[in-house]
């Protein structure tokens, strides 16, 4: 039986758009921020790029509500609102082996890859990483590190998720050791990956409790938390641009030596004249400021390339790049050479470098077919199994701007984990 219920309320309709528009905002965003700054493709013209990430968007949208209009099942409220049983025994479970597998990776790194953390700086970090890769697995310490280092998300999604059930000081300690193991574990990779995939699946989670019905969408008006997310932009801004000081320093060049040789890397071209800062402060900060707004816009440059010179065989899978690069790992698999290795590419332009604009509208219906199924059965449900489904799929919408959330290693060990221990509940603690 079709049921048409679930979009007929004011509050449902709320939930149901609400839920979206972060990633709309950010997609809508990134545009204008490749439009209003002076640079540009290289290459070929953006014109075509933004048609179809646009495009992407529409038809993701269009698919998301028609799904959540012709959606079958009952809406009967029927959903759990405890805890579920056994759960705090595996958040318990999760954060130990996070410990363990955390420590391990330091083993790895000190013991079998030479690593001084006492004297190397991250980015010093990461290069040697790098540098000491091969594209096999260095020791077991470094097998079961990677594999269950991410094992503290668990505990995240599920202590945010459920903290009306949970005491401030057990919340708080949770967190404590959350924070540790994101913070170590970073500094232990030499990257930012992993921090942004942890304010992201705090969104995730923030937004997962409104359509539950456990929170409402006035928390993200609230003075408090514009304040706060205002602080994080600050912050975010800070930390990237620190970053891209302390690369260009390691490689003894000036905030535009920098900025220039990264265009030339992004595939662009600066519309404005060269000029050199002589020590200026505010000018540094400028260049560094553009760097990484840049980090992030130059994914329209590799969509008009690609629309431009479409390659005859694509060798990758910008879409499913990650996953397949893990596979290729374990049982040599032949994936063959992704043509802009090292670049952002959007969702819609993974979709495109590999299965051309029809790929990009199929893709974009199915994702937004997808969420709202998760919308639907979080809403109407409440399992913690509705929980993991939309967590998959959000993050796959809010990453989508940007890249493809399966290109990401981290992620796809971070969903090994959350699947790991959502079997673990099942088969040990299911009543």
């Amino acid at each position: 039986m079709i049921r048409l219920d679930f979009l007929s309320s004011q509050k449902e309709f709320g939930v149901a758009v609400g839920s979206v528009l972060f990633a709309i905002f950010g997609a809508i965003l990134l545009l204008a921020l490749d439009v209003a700054l002076p640079f540009t493709s290289a290459y070929a013209d953006v014109g075509p790029a933004y048609l179809i990430y646009a495009s992407f968007f529409c038809v993701l949208l269009l698919s998301y509500f028609l799904s959540l209009f012709f959606v079958s099942g009952s809406s009967n409220r029927n959903g759990r609102n405890g805890l579920p049983s056994g759960l705090l025994q595996v958040v318990h479970i999760s954060l130990l082996v996070s410990v363990l597998a955390i420590f391990s990776l330091f083993i790895d790194r000190v013991f079998y890859r030479g690593i001084d953390f006492s004297v190397n700086n991250f980015v010093e970090i990461r290069d040697a990483l790098n540098a000491t890769s091969d594209g096999s697995v260095s020791s077991v310490f470094s097998f079961f590190g990677n594999l269950f280092q991410f094992s503290y998300f668990f505990a995240l999604v599920s202590v945010f998720f459920y903290r009306d059930f949970l005491g401030w000081k057990r919340f708080l300690f949770y967190l404590f050791v959350i924070c540790m193991c994101v913070f170590v574990g970073s500094y232990l990779l030499g990257g930012r990956a992993i921090i942004a995939v942890f304010i992201l699946t705090l969104l995730t989670v923030l937004v997962a409790r409104v359509i539950a019905g456990f929170s409402s969408f006035k928390i993200f008006l609230k003075a408090r938390f514009l304040l706060l997310c205002g602080a994080l932009v600050v912050l975010f801004l800070f930390v990237f641009i620190y970053v891209f000081y302390m690369r260009s320093s390691v490689g003894g060049d000036g905030s535009l030596e920098y900025l220039n040789k990264f265009l030339l890397h992004l595939h662009g071209v600066s519309l404005l004249p060269s000029q050199l800062c002589g020590g200026e402060f505010l000018c540094d900060v400028k260049n560094y400021f553009y760097l990484t707004v840049l980090y992030c816009t130059h994914i329209f440059w590799v969509l008009a390339e690609n629309v431009s010179y479409s390659p005859l065989e694509a060798g990758g899978d910008p879409v499913f790049g990650a996953v397949l690069n893990i596979l290729s790992r374990l049982f040599q698999l032949e994936v063959g050479e992704y043509r802009f290795s090292g670049l952002f590419n959007s969702m819609p332009g993974s979709l495109y470098y590999s299965w051309g604009l029809w790929g990009v509208w199929i893709g974009a219906g199915v994702i937004g077919c997808f969420l709202a199924l998760a919308v639907f059965f979080l809403r109407f449900y409440k399992s913690f199994f509705s929980v993991l489904f939309f967590y998959f799929f959000y993050m796959v919408l809010l990453v989508s701007p940007v890249l493809s959330v399966l290109n990401v290693v981290s992620f796809v060990f971070l969903m090994f984990c959350l699947c790991f221990y959502f079997l673990v509940l099942r088969i040990f603690y299911s009543t």
